[in-house]
């Protein structure tokens, strides 16, 4: 029998007029051997390491022009990052490639750096810091809550600070704080960047110290639609879905799964191999869950991520999540591409249930044992 569908859940975001302009960025940046237990658990069979982009955002305010950006990849010269930070890259072993920065990614594509206000950090991670030194000192550097009394002075005053001086050296460091902020969208207190509701900051706290998302109003007319800009609340589809909102379902159509399942999959296969497995909830609960290596605060981190879930339920609103490797050959990205138009191209229904394809040999070794059996 298949689950209820339960409505989403109330998000309360106010009606404005006003929009931005979002063009996805692919960094360029990939990110290969680390272990997929750093970030999630419980394991599943094929689900060994990481390999994954690093998607970041440009912003720009139809009405005023105004433009920011939101996270920056890794930096090109990964080796000038501060040391604990070489030292843990180099100490796992794993593989860093950089092929632009975003500034020549930009500038490419006819933006000047100048031309950007902010850069915002979803946290302070390195694989979202990039390089803020290729920005001239007028562009803003916007982090959130705790980030300076955690990381002020930086890299090289301080030896063991994961940021460095350099980022924020000369230009305005300004710090997000929600503790007075009336203004909550679902279950996350915001911030009305730009004044006019067209995008927002959310407290997402957790995974680090002041990570924050976005939220992007892409379209008022025929219908309001936003895209989600997750950092790292999440590092893969499977930690917010399924849900109660959004169950496994049925069919699935193409197969995330087409050497063992062309065509048409049915979604109890993946319900099959899911840690809840039998319980029902194993089609309305995500299949991963936040691992304790991966978060500052491991019980916010956990509720940050249903928090993005309550976002993810609804049809108007797109999740772009920053390590999202399913993704990229889905959506459009900069220049060639904007991606207010996401809901007309059918993206979020063409990304919703591609992670799936992550278990495919998790399915496969659960069929085989089941088809041992019966012989």
């Amino acid at each position: 029998m298949a689950p209820t569908v339960k409505p989403p859940p109330q998000l309360n975001i106010p009606d404005s007029k006003s929009v931005v302009n979002v063009h996805i960025i692919d960094s360029t940046s990939r990110i290969k051997g680390i272990p997929f237990s750093a970030f999630m658990t419980p394991p599943y069979k094929g689900l060994d390491y990481l390999d994954c982009p690093a998607f970041c955002f440009l912003i720009e305010n139809q009405s005023s022009g105004r433009k920011v950006l939101f996270d920056l990849g890794v930096r090109k010269d990964w080796e000038n990052l501060p040391a604990t930070i070489v030292k843990r890259i180099k100490d796992g072993g794993w593989t860093v490639t950089i092929k632009k920065e975003v500034a020549e990614i930009l500038l490419e594509g006819g933006v000047a750096p100048k031309e950007v206000e902010a850069i915002i950090w979803s946290h302070y991670h390195w694989d979202h810091t990039g390089d803020p030194f290729t920005f001239p000192t007028s562009t803003d550097l916007i982090v959130g809550p705790g980030f300076k009394h955690a990381f002020v002075p930086g890299f090289p005053e301080n030896l063991e600070a994961p940021i460095s001086k350099s980022a924020y050296e000369g230009r305005n460091l300004r710090e997000i704080s929600f503790a007075d902020s009336k203004l909550v969208l679902g279950r996350c207190k915001a911030v009305d960047f730009f004044g006019d509701g067209s995008f927002y900051l959310l407290d997402t706290p957790g995974h680090a110290i002041g990570h924050m998302c976005g939220l992007a109003r892409t379209t008022v007319s025929p219908e309001t639609t936003f895209i989600l800009l997750g950092g790292d609340c999440a590092h893969h589809g499977g930690e917010y879905r399924p849900t109660q909102y959004l169950p496994l379902p049925e069919t699935l159509s193409p197969s995330p799964i087409p050497r063992t399942h062309p065509g048409i999959c049915p979604g109890a296969v993946f319900a099959d191999i899911h840690h809840l497995h039998p319980s029902s909830s194993s089609s309305t609960e995500p299949f991963l869950l936040a691992s304790e290596d991966a978060a500052h605060d491991l019980k916010a981190a956990r509720d940050s991520v249903v928090k993005l879930g309550d976002f993810d339920a609804h049809e108007n609103i797109l999740t772009m999540i920053a390590h999202d490797d399913t993704m990229i050959n889905v959506v459009g990205t900069f220049p060639n591409t904007l991606a207010n138009d996401w809901k007309s191209k059918g993206w979020r229904e063409k990304g919703m249930w591609k992670f799936l394809g992550d278990f495919a040999e998790a399915v496969e070794e659960k069929e085989g044992k089941e088809g041992g059996k019966e012989r």
